[in-house]
């Protein structure tokens, strides 16, 4: 009588957290449930408490150093299969304010590997005829800042953006000049918080909280949660949370393709909540590992052109 009662207490155990070991935890509760005449009392009893502990102790095994180091594995695959040796990509880009009217854009995105953890990246705009020619280039560094830089026709002239200004966005979309920069791993910290499913998809949840010095005192994020394809180390989903810790913005990424080795989404939406403003990113044309040259990476390409 006592096992079978066991049993069900293990059963509905299992009914809120599959993944813990209901019969360590019916070991905790043998003592309960043993006496015949309070059976039916401490089960309704179980069955009022169990969600509750189970909402306590889902977080509690998800935290600590195996955690965060099985947290921090997936990033870094996620960093890995988000880049190439070098990468051209068209994108038409869509900005919706909140009364649904739309601002139109084209560009063109470079990309090239400057070290094992530093890219160069550049934003190339074509239209409205106004940006013509504008851009945005970015070069990472190993053991410092990124520089970035935007040029302005209008202006004759680029402009060095500070490393202060990182939560500026630019060319009046929802992205930051810090959304647009790589991130180096060491520079954060990681935490498994919890799985679910997204778009079908089974996804780990982590938690990313900067945590080098200078990037926690200028990255306009208190943190990030990450909504992650284990399987394909590829990010579904961002939650980003301002110094204030209240939700910012979020980033949902659709419509993956597969480029040669790697995964690539075809489709990029970010949302500022506060301004009720979207950017939507398609990306089409997109040429992987084609020796593209450093020269496309220079103020001077990024003034000419050439």
């Amino acid at each position: 009588m006592a096992d079978s009662r066991r049993v069900k207490v293990a059963q509905l155990f299992r009914s809120y957290c599959p993944d813990l070991r209901s019969e360590d935890l019916v070991i905790m509760t043998a003592p309960l449930i043993v006496d015949n005449s309070r059976w039916q009392r401490t089960h309704s009893f179980l069955r009022m408490m169990v969600p509750m502990v189970t909402y306590i102790l889902i977080p509690l095994a998800t935290t600590g150093p195996q955690s965060e180091g099985e947290a921090r594995e997936i990033m870094r695959r996620v960093i890995t299969q988000a880049r190439a040796e070098d990468e051209v990509a068209d994108v038409a880009m869509r900005l919706i304010d909140s009364k649904g009217r739309i601002r139109q854009r084209t560009a063109t995105v470079y990309s090239k590997r400057a070290s094992a953890q530093s890219d160069m990246r550049l934003i190339r705009f074509f239209t409205p005829p106004d940006l013509a020619d504008s851009g945005v280039l970015t070069l990472e560094h190993d053991d410092r800042d990124a520089d970035q830089w935007l040029y302005l026709p209008a202006y004759h002239t680029s402009r060095r953006i500070a490393s202060a200004n990182r939560s500026d966005t630019y060319m009046g979309t929802d992205f930051s000049y810090e959304d647009i920069t790589g991130p180096k791993i060491d520079h954060y910290q990681y935490r498994i918080v919890g799985k679910e499913i997204l778009r079908a998809t089974q996804c780990t949840v982590i938690e990313t909280i900067p945590a080098e010095t200078r990037l926690k005192k200028e990255s306009g994020y208190q943190k990030m949660m990450y909504w992650i394809d284990p399987d394909k180390a590829m990010t579904l989903k961002v939650d980003y949370y301002n110094r204030s810790g209240t939700l910012l913005k979020t980033m949902e990424n659709s419509n993956l393709e597969r480029a040669g080795n790697y995964y690539r989404w075809r489709k990029t939406e970010m949302h500022d909540l506060k301004r009720d403003h979207r950017t939507v990113l398609d990306f089409s044309n997109r040429r992987i590992n084609q020796a593209l040259s450093a020269q496309y990476f220079t103020i001077r390409y990024l003034e000419r052109g050439s």
